[in-house]
């Protein structure tokens, strides 16, 4: 296992990655950041250089074990054995924390899941569509209504963008929509007053993400707007138009389609690994899509995923979320688990089919094992210093 740091190979392997479009395009994006100041502060790892067989990148400092917002990995492989070998290696990956693995060829699912029955985890897999815009210059320059101006967010928006967020409302995933405020590209429609009422967000990978209109002002094409100018926002950057649409959400498929974003073949896989889960030392998100448990089971009942925890429902309450304008507080659904001679607690949230778990803040996590950064030893080199393209 080799970690990438020469800016020559860097850049060569952004090149790379560019004739393996669009299979290659989440950990194209993510090179494309590095080499353009790393902003999110992510490094890459191939198995072998300059023949690689895979490619991951991930961040390059440690995250809390139950922070699967943020410790993000994007995945490519030329060759599907390479990519086992790559993620099998002492130092590649910390499966005893909660982390994504995310990519779009099916190995990306079938390698952690063939990994996890030899380690004995479980995994949720969340599939979504991946569309992607030709050529954006083609897009024309959208009409906005009196009053309407384009502008952007900025992290004093992350509470506002967290509670309207399907995944969100947690205080993980206001830390990880707080660094993506705050270090990559983002576009709104705001109101004569300035409130934003309409946006879409970059993410590490360069993906337009998080998009959303607040209730109160849909039906009016602001998204139409806000994708139009967010595509052309990303190839002013020199950077591809995609992004990841959930295979439920028909009108945002519809919309895409309609500006002449492709649908690519096959699906976008998430797979969460978290080991931690049972023990109660994970803060999670959950899609109830299609999971895949430790089990081998598929299941879409959020109940029967529940017992196999021994958590117990109580009496639905409305969300404790703070108020957000033009958003109504959705209803949902408190579960517990009894703890000996302590007060009982909420431990998951369920909202519109999704589970979210905030529990226990674990220890901080030790240096990974066998990574050698610039000199040293290790199962694993760097290949930074003195390196050749």
């Amino acid at each position: 296992m080799l970690i990438l740091t020469c800016p020559a190979q860097l850049q060569r392997l952004e090149g790379a990655l560019r004739r393996s479009l669009p299979l290659a395009l989440p950990v194209h994006g993510a090179v494309m950041n590095i080499n353009r100041g790393n902003p999110g502060e992510f490094e890459v790892v191939v198995d072998s250089w300059p023949d690689f067989g895979a490619v991951l990148a991930r961040r390059s400092r440690e995250m809390p074990v139950d922070d699967c917002y943020r410790n993000m990995h994007a995945a490519f492989y030329r060759d599907v054995g390479a990519y086992r070998v790559l993620l099998e290696t002492p130092g590649c990956l910390r499966w005893d924390t909660a982390f994504h693995v995310f990519g779009l060829q099916e190995g990306v699912a079938t390698v952690s899941q063939a990994i996890a029955g030899t380690k004995g985890i479980e995994l949720e897999v969340s599939e979504f569509y991946t569309y992607l815009h030709p050529d954006p210059s083609t897009m024309p320059v959208p009409r906005l209504d009196p009053g309407i101006q384009v502008g952007s967010l900025s992290p004093a928006h992350v509470d506002l963008v967290n509670e309207t967020w399907t995944y969100g409302g947690n205080a993980r995933s206001r830390q990880y929509l707080a660094e993506v405020l705050g270090r990559f590209p983002s576009l709104c429609l705001q109101d004569e007053a300035g409130q934003p009422l309409c946006w879409s967000l970059t993410d590490p990978f360069g993906t337009a993400t998080h998009g959303y209109t607040l209730p109160a002002h849909r039906r009016r094409g602001y998204m139409r707007a806000v994708l139009v100018l967010a595509a052309h926002q990303a190839q002013a950057r020199g950077f591809p138009t995609f992004g990841h649409t959930a295979m439920g959400n028909q009108p945002m498929q519809r919309l895409q389609e309609e500006l002449g974003h492709r649908r690519l073949p096959g699906l976008c896989r998430f797979v969460l690994h978290n080991p931690g889960l049972g023990r109660g030392c994970a803060s999670l998100r959950h899609q109830f899509s299609r999971t895949w448990l430790g089990t081998g089971r598929y299941s879409r009942d959020p109940a029967w995923w529940l017992g196999q925890r021994g958590v117990t429902a109580e009496v639905p309450r409305e969300s404790p979320r703070p108020s957000v304008p033009g958003h109504a507080p959705q209803p949902c659904r408190s579960y517990s688990r009894p703890t000996p001679g302590r007060a009982e607690k909420p431990q998951a949230n369920l909202r519109r089919w999704h589970l979210q778990c905030v529990v226990c803040v674990p220890p901080p996590l030790p240096p990974r094992d066998g990574v050698t950064r610039a000199g040293g030893t290790g199962d694993s080199q760097s290949a930074g210093d003195g390196c050749t393209a």
